[in-house]
């Protein structure tokens, strides 16, 4: 599948970084980014160079580092999302993104950054805890993901995200910011709009105009599963339901879910024998169309139109 979305959305190969002089001062390579059972070994020996750090190992099954600091506080720290942001800095910006990512986090209500809803597979959840559980960290002391569900096979995750980290929100976390489900929710929709305008949201016509692409960040394409009026605009650009394929994190698609041949070259591209999905897949073989309640509800694989859900 990925060399298909190459072929129609021109990406290149994610595993290609280039070195510079930033990421030497820092001691991590282009090797070093390769992977993160490339990257965890050498974020273990940084961290053990740092004050207040008693221990630190690196767990490649789960791609998790476990930290321990000299109070007894242990934390994880996820690479998937470390090594992402990484391999878009460049040499200015890679020390002190590097810097502070290693530097105790320390999260507040009050800290500076956004509060955004990031969708995830359902199954995050459970690999997540599972993680944690081959971490050794007891089920009663698990920082899982606060989490809602939000369409079938998709639920609604938060991230606290500041120039330093990328952050998903614990249910401990949650708490400890003093907002019930309802505030959080509309607290992150209001930060994702004030995302979205430090970051404008860009839309790419593909394959004679059947297909269009959205482009965020590299992280938050996704997350606009979130926004309905962006919907009711995309119908009436497409001239008809809005079929959407949230592939991955950084790859969101649309078609006229009432035309059989725009639905047909995305179900082509979305099929499991066109190849491995790209990396951070959310929903990498589903087409999902608005449902009447103002949610989404997968496109059935025999209806090529979209008036079953319509």
């Amino acid at each position: 599948m990925f060399g298909l979305f190459r072929k129609f959305l021109g990406r290149g190969d994610l595993s290609e970084t280039s070195e510079s002089p930033g990421s030497r001062r820092v001691g991590v390579s282009a090797a070093d980014l390769k992977s993160v059972a490339t990257l965890g070994p050498r974020v273990v020996e940084l961290l053990k160079a740092r004050a207040g750090v008693a221990e630190a190992g690196f767990e490649a099954a789960n791609g998790l580092i476990r930290v321990t600091y000299d109070d007894g506080e242990t934390q994880i720290l996820m690479l998937d999302n470390l090594l992402s942001v990484l391999r878009q800095q460049d040499g200015a910006t890679l020390a002190g993104y590097l810097e502070n990512y290693l530097s105790r986090p320390r999260f507040t209500a009050a800290e500076d950054g956004y509060l955004l809803p990031v969708l995830k597979p359902a199954s995050y959840i459970a690999q997540t805890r599972q993680s944690l559980i081959d971490a050794g960290i007891a089920t009663e002391e698990m920082p899982l993901p606060y989490h809602l569900d939000f369409a079938p096979g998709l639920v609604m995750v938060f991230v606290r995200d500041t120039p330093s980290r990328m952050h998903v929100l614990s249910g401990q976390d949650v708490e400890a910011m003093g907002l019930d489900t309802e505030k959080l929710v509309e607290r992150s929709l209001e930060q994702l709009a004030a995302f979205l305008e430090d970051h404008p949201l860009g839309m790419k016509e593909l394959a004679d105009g059947l297909l269009v692409q959205f482009e965020l960040d590299g992280n938050y394409e996704t997350s606009t599963a979130f926004l309905t009026g962006l919907w009711e605009g995309v119908g009436q650009h497409l001239g008809g339901l809005p079929g959407v394929a949230f592939v991955a994190r950084n790859i969101v698609l649309a078609v006229n879910a009432e035309n059989p041949e725009a639905v047909r070259l995305l179900r082509d591209m979305l099929s499991p024998e066109a190849g491995d999905p790209p990396p951070y897949p959310i929903a990498p073989h589903d087409i999902y169309v608005p449902s009447r309640d103002g949610g989404w509800q997968v496109l059935p694989d025999d209806d090529l139109s979209g008036r079953v859900l319509h």
